[in-house]
């Protein structure tokens, strides 16, 4: 992390017999932040605790645990780096982290070239966040530092969620930097990540805040009604045109601001010497501006595979007409699960299924590249390379003759490879398009379901023909519908992907109408 004037001298302490606590550098409701040295890997490293009075609060636990995960998804050289995640031995949840040697971004003496320095590396990070389907939500500047090396890193991604998980109506953040929609109780976006950015460029730009209130009332007001003064006219040196992107920035009106950061980085390069490599923002499915009536459907799924975390878990079989939305939602499953502590991997059966369980490849390959030990690939490997040969020369495993009588032994070594990767951790296996599956998957699907029945493997599949499963599958097995929206959800759907403030209730209804609520012709 950092280091400043105000850090305190602690008494040394030896944490875990590893790490000796130095000073005390950052303290918060919810935590303090450490400098440590490491003894084992001999460096100085941060240390995150969650404050004694939250050890067992279980939703503080759960937010602590997703802030350390949702970093160690993201690696990239503008973020703080996260190492480990433990306990002490009272009892304390704390995770290690990079040490980062630097000062805040509005406590630096202000010259003109360093700052487009600091925006573009911050642009880039923000890109990066947002490319992965999180958002901040606490962008300020006291969390984001500059090395001596010029180097810019954002930290704390305690308030970091992925983006469906924001709910309207509950402020969480730092105020000044909250735009007015939110302090109204809207829910948080990506947008409130670029209005906050805009306002940590106006402060180092001006050396103030653009509002400064005592309260949120004031805040608040002061944010629909006080006039904001260009940084242009406060200081003569900055260009007019990075005011006029600031300014957009912080527009106080949602619709005239930019609405990714795509746009921010196109308008700076139209002055900027050196320019910010473009990219293409990838997104994720089912976004929560987006992703509109299946909350429940989610939550159900989450529920369940929270089961699994307790060994009593069970499959689910989503059904749904082609074009319903059955892979969106599959795909936000998937990367809830991948925030969290599971382990997960997604599959979809092609319309040209080929022969024997050559389907079941790629699946393997990314089991055995995220999940399994070299003990275990080669254990498991020997059976399963007798099907799939082209196991041999990714993993050099020994080549074996297919036997048709070994069908069992492979649908068993599946279930208990299943269950080895499940030990410390939840495996979830997402199959999509299973109504393309050969008879032969069928029947390896249904055995499947049976073993890993009220065990640490959840599995789920979905069909657009539910049909062939009425024989196949069982009691063992939770069936989903999903069905197309309604007028109503099609009207939300169409104000989310266009941006109006109101939703167009006469078109949603014509539009419902005229695709059935199916989404694919909806977006089309």
């Amino acid at each position: 992390m950092f280091t400043t004037a105000a850090s305190k001298i602690n008494v040394e302490k030896i944490i875990n017999n590893r790490f000796r606590e130095l000073k005390t550098i950052s303290e918060s409701a919810m935590g303090n932040v450490c400098i440590a040295y490491d003894t084992r890997d001999e460096q100085n490293i941060a240390l995150k605790f969650l404050c004694h009075e939250f050890h067992k609060d279980e939703e503080m636990l759960t937010r602590f645990r997703l802030e350390f995960n949702t970093l160690m998804k993201l690696r990239h050289s503008n973020l703080a780096s996260v190492f480990e995640f433990g306990t002490s031995e009272d009892g304390l949840p704390f995770f290690t982290m990079e040490f980062i040697d630097g000062e805040q971004i509005n406590k630096l003496d202000f010259e003109l070239k360093k700052v487009y320095s600091y925006l573009k590396q911050i642009c880039t990070a923000i890109r990066y966040i947002h490319s992965h389907g999180i958002i901040h939500g606490d962008i300020k500047s006291s969390n984001i530092l500059v090395t001596k090396t010029g180097n810019v890193k954002i930290l704390d991604f305690g308030l970091a969620q992925r983006i469906n998980e924001f709910e309207a109506n509950s402020i969480s953040g730092t105020i000044e930097y909250l735009p007015p929609e939110v302090l109204k109780g809207q829910a948080v976006s990506f947008q409130t990540d670029l209005y906050s950015f805009g306002v940590v460029l106006y402060e180092i730009l001006t050396n103030e805040l653009p509002y400064k209130n005592d309260d949120l009332f004031s805040e608040f007001f002061g944010k629909l009604t006080n006039p904001i003064k260009s940084p242009t006219e406060k200081n003569k040196i900055i260009p007019q045109e990075l005011s006029n992107v600031v300014l957009k920035l912080i527009e106080r009106d949602a619709s005239g601001r930019y609405q990714t950061i795509n746009e921010v980085i196109e308008d700076l390069n139209k002055f900027l010497t050196e320019k910010i490599p473009y990219e293409e923002q990838s997104t994720f499915y089912a976004l929560n501006k987006h992703f509109v009536s299946r909350k429940d459907q989610l939550n159900t799924l989450k529920i369940i595979h929270s089961g699994a975390k307790t060994g009593t878990g069970k499959s689910v079989l989503l059904v749904g007409k082609n074009g319903i939305g059955k892979t969106r939602l599959l795909k936000e499953f998937e990367f809830f699960t991948s925030l969290g502590e599971g382990k997960v991997v997604y599959q979809n059966f092609p319309e040209n299924t080929e022969p024997g369980f050559r389907n079941w490849l790629p699946i393997l390959k990314k089991c055995f590249d995220k999940f399994a030990t070299k003990e275990e690939i080669n254990e498991f490997g020997k059976i399963f390379v007798k099907f799939l040969p082209e196991l041999a020369e990714l993993y050099q495993l020994p080549l074996q003759n297919f036997q048709t009588k070994e069908q069992l032994e492979f649908f068993n070594s599946l279930v208990e490879f299943f269950f080895r990767i499940s030990r410390n951790k939840t495996f979830l296996l997402i199959l999509d398009d299973v109504q393309f599956a050969s008879p032969t998957n069928l029947k390896l699907l249904d055995f499947l379901v049976k073993k890993c029945t009220k065990t640490c493997v959840m599995i789920c599949f979905a069909t657009s023909d539910e049909t062939q499963f009425y024989t196949v599958f069982n009691e063992n097995i939770i069936k989903l519908e999903i069905s197309g929206f309604n007028f109503s959800e099609t009207a939300t759907f169409i104000a989310s992907k266009l941006g109006l403030k109101g939703e167009p209730i006469e078109f949603g209804k014509r539009l419902f109408e005229e695709t059935n609520g199916s989404l694919l012709y909806i977006e089309e």
